[in-house]
């Protein structure tokens, strides 16, 4: 069997049931000296000053980078969400479902190869920079997230000239989780992407915000706001799909 696929399934827990099978690869994100019977585990980022929990999934995401040229199908996942590429009729399934969701999945995976497959737009009542604002609050440096934008402004310049500051301040449209599948060089961008913002982030003090994932809240609407630039600019490659969730 040719390994041409590979989905991370980003965990933090044991959940206790059985390990998902290829193309899956289960990385759990633990803290230093914590006991694990985890096969792959990720206990820091290179050059990252903050925890490995400020990140949330990220750290399980770049484990696995530069990918090996042979991969024509990537995804992010997390052990208690995926998308659904069956479009069944059900958001929610019990942990006892998990492995046979996840393994039936993969029968879809080929008529995905040039796509970028995202969660569903949702709708809040206020925009994604007010939604940040609590996790920040307490921060002297409230205008961290301006800074964030001029500097992801900087990033993607090459491919969007976007305000991103007026973006975020307005928009109440988001994809959240920063669940993906499909296309190879839509995960390689992202890759470099949000690793650049991560680094940028890193400068602050986690200490001084109010909520230790603090960066992965702020990058996850960074990857809303990129995501929704491309469904705009090339609607036919972007596809929405549901979340299915485990309880």
């Amino acid at each position: 069997m040719t390994q041409d696929k590979l989905i991370v399934v980003a965990s933090h827990k044991d959940i206790g049931l059985k390990p998902l099978d290829y193309p899956y690869k289960e990385v759990y994100r633990i803290e230093e000296n914590t006991e694990h019977n985890f096969q792959n585990i990720i206990t820091s980022l290179e050059g990252i000053k903050n925890p490995t929990l400020t990140w949330s999934e990220y750290p399980a995401f770049y484990s696995v980078f530069p990918l090996p040229e042979n991969i024509k199908f990537f995804g992010l996942n997390h052990y208690r969400c995926t998308l659904d590429l069956t479009n069944n009729n059900y958001s929610t399934f019990y942990y006892d479902k998990r492995y046979d969701f996840y393994m039936n999945q993969i029968k879809e995976f080929d008529n995905y190869l040039d796509k970028i497959v995202i969660p569903k737009t949702e709708y809040f009542d206020t925009s994604l920079w007010n939604q940040l604002i609590p996790w920040i609050q307490n921060s002297k440096d409230i205008d961290v997230l301006s800074a964030a934008c001029s500097f992801f402004d900087q990033i993607i310049k090459d491919e969007f000239v976007v305000d991103s500051k007026d973006l975020l301040q307005n928009s109440r449209e988001w994809h959240g989780r920063n669940l993906f599948m499909g296309e190879v060089d839509f995960a390689n961008r992202w890759y470099t992407i949000s690793y650049q913002l991560i680094k940028f982030l890193d400068q602050f003090d986690g200490k001084i915000f109010c909520d230790p994932r603090w960066g992965a809240y702020i990058v996850e609407r960074f990857f809303s706001l990129y995501v929704m630039l491309l469904k705009n600019k090339i609607p036919n490659k972007v596809i929405e799909q549901q979340i299915i969730w485990f309880h």
